[in-house]
């Protein structure tokens, strides 16, 4: 129980680390702290917030293409443009699939990508 209260995405140490890298330009964090904005994310669903975090990932994942996890978040966010319809852009549906089968490649035991996985069957 204490573990899922602080280490889990919505605990309480993802959220204070997510907290203090809030402030830095999206676009000087590694995959690994757009990882935890993406979390904090997921605890309010701002329109803003999302379009900059998708084309964070983007970016990020161009430099850093080997990080499975960061392709299941970003499998995530394009399903969000989907529901609850965050920024739609064209083919949603198509660019989550390739992230989540991307994660899975990379990692094999990646749930994020699993869970896009799963969600697009």
């Amino acid at each position: 129980c204490i573990t899922s209260q602080v280490a889990d995405p919505s605990g309480a140490l993802v959220r204070t680390m997510a907290s203090a890298r809030r402030d830095v330009p999206l676009e000087q964090l590694t995959t690994a702290d757009l990882t935890l904005q993406f979390f904090a994310h997921l605890e309010r669903f701002e329109p803003a917030r999302h379009a900059a975090l998708r084309d964070a990932f983007e970016r990020a994942l161009d430099r850093e293409p080997n990080d499975a996890t960061a392709w299941g978040c970003l499998s995530d966010l394009y399903l969000q443009e989907m529901s609850p319809g965050l920024n739609p852009r064209p083919d949603p549906l198509e660019r989550q699939r390739a992230a989540a089968e991307r994660a899975i490649n990379l990692d094999a035991t990646c749930q994020y990508g699993w869970l896009g996985l799963a969600v697009y069957r």
